[in-house]
């Protein structure tokens, strides 16, 4: 899914404000070039983000776990480049 700008991830995260669980520290929006790959409540105070390919746990963001089709290889050597501890 592409959203264009900040305003837009804003705008619908105000439009779903009432749905969401009281539970919830944060939305974690996974980017790449502009366009969102991912996106993940997180109802953990701390989250880690690594190089994994793990996704999304819970606990744990891995920047690998995330498909996108349009994934450029400087993008690829970036992601090669952080830990996945």
């Amino acid at each position: 899914m592409q959203i264009n700008n900040a305003s837009d991830h804003i705008q619908e995260i105000l439009n779903k404000w009432e749905q969401i669980d009281d539970e919830i520290w944060a939305k974690i929006i996974c980017m790449e070039l502009n366009r969102r790959v991912a996106k993940a409540y997180a109802r953990a105070a701390v989250v880690t983000i690594n190089g994994s390919s793990i996704g999304f746990d819970g606990y744990r963001v891995g920047l690998r776990g995330f498909n996108n089709p349009k994934r450029d290889e400087a993008t690829k050597t970036a992601q090669e480049a952080i830990s996945d501890l």
